[in-house]
């Protein structure tokens, strides 16, 4: 007992000793301080990223969109900033030739060739049918095509994808994109004139997220984490408003009107090449449909062979 008694002694006199210097510190600390700290950020900086406006969606701007998904994914990501600068492929060439280098693209297929990109660290996701994730670019969304028909002469006509009329399953009328036959029902004049029908799946407006080559480690990281962010259902849901089509094959896309149906319908599924094969193929693919369009079969047959090279089958 005595021994008990001595212990217990050596430890309050031990705790008497250590404890002023401990209290001390503990009252120097601002616990409310303390409790209020964020993480530090694993990046802050600006990183920018330019969207090629080589396709439209069938309403709305793609950039706007970026615009405000980046605004989205800054208040989730304090010290990041996205800079999104929306151009055509023309401004985006120029700006290339005098040093402006983008951090990201965004672009639609046939415009970016995978030398002018780095491997891409993006996180996979389960795509709709068709669509595929490269390992330079993932996909994000995309549009297509559909039949534009009218029994009035002075109706206006849009201009013909040649392309995609060669591969469309078009019985009449004339292939053209969303954007154009979007515009011919939303003309104040004419539009109650026209019809619009599906072609079948074909698209090449699939629109894709890649970083620049040059690119540093940080401003790579910082981008795959929006492009990850753009690529989850709560915004790829938000494309909807847009007209255009969601890649992930858990969301259901919904058309505009109740003619766009059948046409919608049809792309739940795509029949779409690869991007960078296409940009290596794109102006002889152009230049060999103009010519089969004229009814020339050997151009047919080039346009045909080299297509199916290319196309995701």
């Amino acid at each position: 007992m005595k021994i008990f008694r001595l212990i217990l002694c050596i430890l309050l006199l031990s705790a008497l000793l250590l404890a002023p210097p401990y209290l001390t510190r503990m009252a120097r600390r601002d616990f409310f301080a303390e409790h209020r700290r964020l993480t530090e950020p694993s990046f802050s900086g600006t990183v920018t990223l330019y969207h090629i406006v080589s396709d439209r969606t069938h309403t709305g701007s793609l950039t706007n969109w970026l615009s405000t998904m980046a605004e989205k994914y800054e208040k989730r990501n304090k010290g990041t900033h996205i800079l999104v600068e929306g151009m055509t492929e023309p401004f985006f060439l120029e700006r290339i030739s005098y040093g402006r280098i983008p951090d990201g693209v965004s672009f639609f297929s046939g415009v970016i060739d995978a030398e002018d990109l780095k491997l891409s660290e993006s996180t996979p996701v389960l795509l709709k049918e068709g669509l595929f994730d490269l390992d330079r670019a993932v996909p994000y969304c995309y549009s297509g095509y559909c039949s534009v028909e009218t029994d009035l002469p002075k109706a206006p006509m849009p201009e013909e994808d040649t392309v995609a009329a060669l591969l469309c399953k078009a019985e009449a009328g004339v292939v053209t994109d969303f954007r154009s036959a979007g515009d011919c029902v939303r003309n104040e004049e004419f539009g109650a004139t026209y019809r619009i029908k599906s072609v079948g799946n074909y698209t090449d407006q699939v629109c894709w997220l890649g970083v620049w080559k040059t690119a540093g480690e940080e401003q790579s990281k910082a981008l795959c984490g929006f492009y990850d962010f753009l690529r989850e259902e709560a915004q790829q849901q938000t494309l909807c408003g847009l007209g255009a089509f969601s890649v992930l094959d858990g969301v259901e896309d919904a058309a505009p009107q109740s003619d766009w149906k059948d046409i919608y319908a049809a792309y739940r599924t795509v029949l779409t090449p690869d991007p960078f094969a296409l940009c290596r193929n794109r102006d002889a693919l152009g230049e060999d449909a103009h010519i089969a369009k004229e009814g020339d079969p050997e151009a047919k047959a080039r346009f045909e062979e080299r297509m199916a090279q290319i196309l995701n089958k």
